[in-house]
């Protein structure tokens, strides 16, 4: 099993939250981590992304390198620390508390970025004719000039990602490209947003939704890495299985043409 941030293993908890709902915050998590606890040392905890962004796409393959080996290492102890607060051991209790309350304000801060999501829905909306939106909404598959701008699309957003990310210092030359982290967040991104637009737009879609968007984009894209995403979230294994897929099948090496646009931008850049 492979968790690829720390952050989710913790039900979010508000500031403001009662001692009850902390203690059924804890229930929650305890139902969470029903199955990991019995498998503590099978278990293998991924970096944040801030260290995994600045991978070569070389050491992100090989896979040893985006694990946190302290942690993984320290996995089975955090089970036996979760199992002693569902004892009432109040010490250890407020330490998973309190790691709920960062959990909450991580997903508050991904929730405030929201509009901006639903803003890129809308700009790729635009890049679409009227008859291919109808395309899309009636699902008939993607045309070769749709699957045009979606390749367009997703390397638009991972140069932009690389130009933004302070962990990126230089571009990948190579085919190696496709198997950087923020390549494959972009491919995932891009197929959700994609998603969205065949359901109707981000208009009919709560900034809360668009959150859970976001983290499910992120483990569909650590989950390129290795077999598989496991999951009862629709949503989220249909984006890992789409992004997999076009992967696979349209990225396995990258176009000339679409390399040689990278590093134009990234020479703009510097």
């Amino acid at each position: 099993m492979i968790i690829p941030s720390p952050l989710v293993l913790f039900a979010p908890i508000d500031e403001s939250a009662t001692k009850q709902d902390a203690l059924d915050a804890l229930d929650a998590l305890n139902n969470q981590m029903g199955v990991l606890v019995q498998f503590p040392t099978q278990v293998i905890v991924l970096k944040g992304t801030l260290d995994v962004c600045s991978l070569s796409g070389r050491d992100a393959m090989t896979r040893e390198r985006m694990i946190d080996e302290t942690q993984t290492r320290e996995f089975p102890e955090f089970c036996q620390h979760l199992l002693a607060a569902k004892r009432v051991d109040l010490s250890i209790k407020e330490q998973i508390i309190e790691n709920g309350r960062e959990a909450r304000a991580n997903l508050d801060r991904m929730l405030s970025g929201s509009s901006t999501l639903s803003r890129g829905i809308e700009q790729m909306e635009k890049t679409y004719t009227p008859t291919e939106l109808k395309s899309l909404r009636k699902r008939k598959g993607l045309t070769p000039q749709l699957q045009d701008k979606l390749v367009r699309d997703v390397l638009s957003l991972a140069g932009e990602l690389m130009k933004q990310h302070p962990s990126v210092t230089d571009i990948p030359r190579d085919p190696q490209i496709r198997n950087t982290f923020l390549f494959r967040f972009a491919l995932c991104a891009s197929v959700s947003i994609l998603k969205r637009i065949e359901e109707g737009g981000a208009g009919k879609v709560s900034d809360e939704n668009l959150r859970n968007d976001m983290v499910d984009v992120n483990f569909a894209a650590f989950a390129t890495y290795f077999d598989g995403l496991f999951t009862d979230d629709k949503r989220a294994a249909d984006t890992y299985a789409r992004s997999e897929y076009l992967l696979r099948e349209m990225f396995a090496i990258p176009p000339p043409w679409s390399l040689a646009s990278l590093i134009v931008w990234w020479r703009g850049w510097t």
